[in-house]
């Protein structure tokens, strides 16, 4: 489906056509704990939720690996030679052990550079991470809507009309049947089609554009609009029964953000 954000509070436009690439449910998702399918309405509530988390979870930046733990040179096991005088071997002694501290004295500088940049590095990402973090915090409302149409359109896919509608010829209204390729959507109208055009109406319906409003308010999709079009034409639809309406979507509340006081830090 094609969709649009309607520039309202709380109002969706969903269009049918295509998306390009659309996100999945996993297995688990599709069937849930035990293996039992799913309902469409705990498939929606349930990628809305992983397309929200992946949104904010999903853009973690890539850390540098950690400087390597370092390793001083061991203690080298002199032994007096036989025709060395006690203080030579002792003066050997002393300068080798001045050479073993002045390496380990650099190991520790060179490493402690190594991790002040790391740190210096890692810190940066983080700042640049929760900098869009809290933009997107700013935008979380969009965000939602964004999520909840790209989450439908995923669990319902394309609109049609049924081909089993009838043409009430004195009132000059097809009733008919509104259906999702994937899903239980359903929903049944009546479409107002003037008398001289309603047999080229049926004989096009599969070239018709379906569009639909919904409202997204307190967590709740409900159906308020459909346009049913054929080039510049807009045929009133009317929903005879209950309007399309889900039980209420749960959205848990993501941050996303990192803290510097994390393992990611080398103390």
């Amino acid at each position: 489906m094609i969709l649009k954000i309607v520039i309202s509070t709380f109002i969706l436009l969903l269009y049918t056509g295509c998306i390009g690439k659309k996100p999945s449910l996993d297995k688990d998702a599709k069937y849930g704990q035990y293996g039992i399918e799913l309902t469409s309405h705990q498939k929606l509530t349930i990628l809305i939720n992983s397309l929200l988390k992946e949104e904010f979870q999903g853009m973690q930046p890539t850390f540098p690996l950690k400087p390597k733990q370092v390793v001083f040179p061991k203690t080298q096991n002199l032994i007096k030679g036989e025709y060395e005088k006690t203080t030579d071997f002792q003066a050997r002694v002393e300068s080798v052990r001045k050479e073993r501290v002045k390496s380990i004295e650099l190991i520790k500088t060179n490493y402690h550079n190594e991790v002040d940049t790391y740190n210096n590095h890692v810190k940066e990402l983080i700042a640049i991470h929760n900098s869009e973090i809290s933009q997107k915090k700013e935008n979380i409302k969009n965000i939602r809507y964004r999520t909840v149409i790209m989450a439908y359109n995923t669990i319902y896919e394309k609109l049609y009309i049924d081909k089993n509608l009838k043409y009430d010829a004195d009132n000059e209204y097809f009733i008919a049947t509104l259906k999702s390729t994937k899903g239980e959507f359903s929903e049944k109208v009546t479409i107002s089609v003037p008398i001289e055009e309603a047999q080229l109406f049926k004989q096009n319906i599969d070239s018709l554009e379906i569009k639909l409003l919904f409202e997204y308010y307190k967590q709740v999709i409900t159906l308020k609009t459909i346009y049913i079009m054929q080039d510049d034409i807009n045929y009133e639809t009317t929903p005879i029964q209950k309007k399309y309406k889900t039980a209420p979507i749960y959205i848990d509340n993501y941050d996303g953000s990192l803290l510097i006081e994390s393992e990611l830090l080398i103390k």
